[in-house]
This record gives C-alpha cells, structure tokens and sequence, in this order.
C-alpha cells in the first residue's frame, strides 16, 4: 500500500534569490497569455466555478464518510468512488474531511451542531483505532475499523490526519480539542528518526514487532511532519531535523526551486495546504512559499513547452500530479526534470493531467489557476456530483479519457487551497494551534521582514 506514496515522491546555498526571483516572475506572469477571459470567462464567472468546485469538494466529504452513529468506522471518510472500493478509507482522506466542517459551517452548508457532531465522533473513532506508537495504518476498512490488508502504518498519512484534526479542533474547541489533545500526545515522533537522522517513510507489522522502513531522503510533501513533530509536549524531535533531507535546486527557464524527486505538483501543495508559510523563511533563507510558486510556474511552463508532444497539455491545462490515469492510479505523473539530479527522466507521463495540479495552486498562482479551472469547466464530461473528477487525459484516444472518478485526497488538497485562497481559514485555524506554533518555532520557520 505503500506503492503510492513511494511513486509520488521523490547541498544547496543561499536562497535569499527566491523572494526577488519572485518578484521578475510576477512582471513575467502579467504579460504571458494566461488570462481566463481567454476562456471565455470573467472574473465573476471565475469566482463562481471557484465556488462550484468548493462545494463540489465540501459534497464529497459530508457524503462519502460513514455517517451512521454507532458504527465502528463513523466519520472514516472513502479513499475514493470506485464502486468496488465502498469499504476502503483513508486516514489521510478522513484528515481532509475533518478540515472541510469548518468550511461547511462558514458556508452555510451544515450547521454548526451537524460539523460538531461529525468532527467529535470521528476523533473518537480514532481514539480506537490500531495505530503504532500513535501513527495509524493508511487504509481502513469502513465496515470493521480494522487495517486494510497490506497496509503500513504511514507517517505522512498520519500527519495529514492530524493536520485536518489540529484545525477542526481549534474550531470547534471543546471536547473535540480534548480529544484531538490526547490523540495527538501518544505520537511518538522520536520513533521516526533514522540513526542519519532522517525520518522513516512508514512502519509495518512482523511477526509480534514492527519494521520501520523508507526514508524521507529529499524534499517532497512532508514538511508538516516536522512542525508537528518538533511542537510535541510529549515525544518531540528535534526541530533541526528539517534541514536534513536532501535539498535539490532546479533551475526551468527562469523559474528557481527545490525539487522533489517526481516533480509532481501534489507535494508543492500538501504542507501548504495547512502550514501558513506566506512571508517566511527558514534557517537557511528558504522561503517555502516562493518555492512552491516557483514550481507551480515551472510546472505550467512544462505544459506549454510540451504542448506538441501531449496534446492535453498547454497554457490552461498544466500542473502533472499523482492521479488516476487511463490504466489506473500512478504516481509518475510529473513535470520534467524529474528522477535524481543529473539523472534520466522516470516519469510515465501519458497526456493525463490531474485536475487538482493547478486548482490546488490558486494561492500561488490564482490567474493561471483559474485559467484552467475555466479550460476544464468546459469539458462537460468531466463533471460530476463532487465538482470536476480526477483527472483528464486527450491523448488516449481521439475522443479523449475522462475520469469517472474521485480521490479523496486530491479534493481534499483542492478544498483546503481554495479556503485558504478565499479567507486563509485553515490557515487560520492550523496556525493558531499551541503545538503548531511550538514546532514552528523549533524548526525556526520565522517570519521576515517585509
């Protein structure tokens, strides 16, 4: 089970470039051709499928999570609607679900009593559920609560939970946050570390034990797994764990930033979804944000560039991310350069384009981002109950791919971005957290003057 996260992921100097690098790319950005009305669209038609795709986002969670009181697996939310897969949760799924009540109760969606009750009882699932030293296994089943056969114990996953837990939690306050308050106690992040001091990918069971394995080698999604770790009151890890993975500077035309070994756009996004990184920097002058503009940029540019040999690709529809795909799920979906510096390219790249690539980008790159909202929304196949599905692909065949289904995890990446693009609510709310702020602070993510 595994198999996912390790096919979507894959030493530097000074990055103080970043922030000016940023400023003569968004001169660049203003006179490219990328303005949606070229789409046939206005702003206040844009801001309305924004708004569409939200609430598509929001539908899918209130209804493809275990609503039934009483039930072992209550508020396990589905890894994704391929009907043969009802049973198959994801913890990292339930955490984007947790995070979406908040916006269902701004919205008017829900009210404030349905998202408190939701929120609360799944945290009580969670309370006893099978974990190891406080991680989770990544897949459930809905039915029985139990681990999905053949699945590891995932730390990501396990972060993305608690990520989507820490924010709901601060929302609702009260018992919800004294649940989330012990759940996230008993996690032992000092279980992670490696003897190089890097972190373990995941855990699994053998015989009576576990086996930790993987590494977190390089730069990917998992920067919110050292701020939660480094801001535990119980079994916290050192907040100079951040600066041990590797940090691989790539230069795309004009566009600077640190890479991931796939260079697929989900891992640009993940932490950011919750981690409020807009005007800091870390240790070594990393600005996280810029770097993420930076790579959704690139990532758009690889789609123009590319044009000729996939015709999918072009300057609204762009952003090569982990997604279904016309031969099922794949993991190596991403923008070139890819694979290890200096190395051949690994990509499977076949002209399937992940919808949540540039939707997830609005706050980066919101002009660009909404551009291929409005190039998809025209696609009427590619519409669904939960807003805009998957992915697309119109190299397959000459009438073209579109999927049928959703991920759990790709709305829920577009749910958060597109809150925080609106009102920065989960912002908001993650980084008002005490042990977010005390991990923040170890790992000296620091705001910089302005």
């Amino acid at each position: 089970m595994l198999n996912r996260r390790i096919q979507a992921i894959g030493c530097i100097g000074a990055l103080l470039w970043l922030c000016a690098a940023c400023q003569t790319q968004n001169r660049e950005a203003g006179q490219a051709e990328i303005s949606y009305r070229k789409e046939g669209f206005m702003k206040t038609e844009i801001d309305q499928l924004i708004e569409r795709e939200l609430r598509g986002c929001f539908d899918y969670f209130w209804q493809e999570t275990q609503a039934e009181l009483g039930s072992v697996g209550y508020g396990l939310t589905r890894d994704n609607t391929k009907p043969k897969e009802k049973d198959f949760a994801s913890i990292a799924a339930t955490g984007f679900a947790l995070a979406a009540y908040p916006v269902g109760v701004e919205k008017g969606w829900i009210t404030r009593k349905q998202g408190l009750e939701r929120t609360v009882g799944t945290l009580r699932t969670f309370e006893g559920l099978s974990e190891y030293k406080g991680f989770f296994y990544h897949f459930i089943h809905i039915s029985t609560g139990l681990p999905y056969e053949g699945s590891e114990i995932s730390t990501m996953d396990t972060a993305l939970f608690l990520a989507g837990a820490a924010a709901t939690a601060e929302y609702f306050g009260g018992e919800a946050a004294e649940i989330y308050d012990r759940i996230f106690k008993r996690v032992d992040w000092t279980a992670l570390v490696k003897p190089n001091r890097r972190f373990f990918m995941a855990f699994r069971p053998k015989d009576t034990e576990y086996e930790a394995f993987g590494e977190w080698s390089e730069a990917a999604e998992q920067a919110v797994m050292y701020v939660l770790g480094a801001g535990s009151p119980t079994h916290p890890i050192s907040g100079e764990l951040f600066y041990t993975f590797s940090r691989w500077l790539n230069r795309s035309g004009p566009y600077e930033y640190i890479r991931s070994y796939m260079n697929s756009l989900f891992v640009y996004q993940f932490s950011h979804g919750f981690i409020d990184f807009r005007g800091t920097a870390d240790r070594k002058g990393v600005d996280w944000f810029a770097n993420s503009v930076n790579a959704a940029r690139a990532a758009r540019q690889f789609a123009i560039d590319a044009q000729e040999e996939f015709k999918t690709l072009g300057p609204n529809s762009w952003g090569l991310s982990a997604c279904l795909g016309p031969r099922g799920y794949s993991g190596a979906y991403g923008s070139r350069p890819n694979g290890m510096p200096g190395g051949a390219q690994v990509d499977k790249n076949d002209g399937t384009v992940a919808i949540h690539g540039a939707v997830a980008s609005l706050p980066f790159t919101p002009e660009e981002a909404g551009a291929a909202l409005a190039h998809y929304a025209k696609y009427d196949k590619l519409w669904g109950p939960y807003g805009l599905t998957d992915s697309y692909n119109l190299d397959h065949s000459p009438e073209g791919w579109f999927c049928p289904d959703y991920i759990g995890i790709d709305k829920g990446i577009e749910l958060v971005m597109i809150a925080n693009y609106q009102t920065g609510l989960i912002w908001e709310l993650f980084n008002r957290n005490a042990y977010v702020k005390a991990g923040l602070q170890a790992v000296g993510i620091q705001k910089t003057e302005k």
